[in-house]
């Protein structure tokens, strides 16, 4: 962790995570870059982002699947 308000409103980082697959939960929305690396997300609703090194996106509020294919290094930015 890099910085988080008081409130726990907004929060920003640096993550990293080997290959392989885990469900995870977003509880807010989360704006990345990756610096490096692979992966795929699966939401329940059938919504799916990929992201590889130099991508931005964001992850809305909810439950997916990560399936990691490439060790990822990401900058991210957490708002609620």
């Amino acid at each position: 962790m890099l910085h988080a308000d008081p409130d726990g409103h907004y929060a920003c980082g640096i993550w990293h995570c080997s290959p392989g697959r885990f469900h995870w939960n977003f509880g807010v929305d989360e704006f990345v870059y990756i610096i490096d690396g692979e992966a795929r997300v699966r939401y329940d609703d059938g919504h799916k982002i990929v992201v590889r090194k130099g991508d931005v996106a964001h992850f809305p509020k909810g439950h997916c699947v990560w399936h990691v294919t490439k060790k990822v290094k990401k900058v991210f930015v957490m708002r609620e």
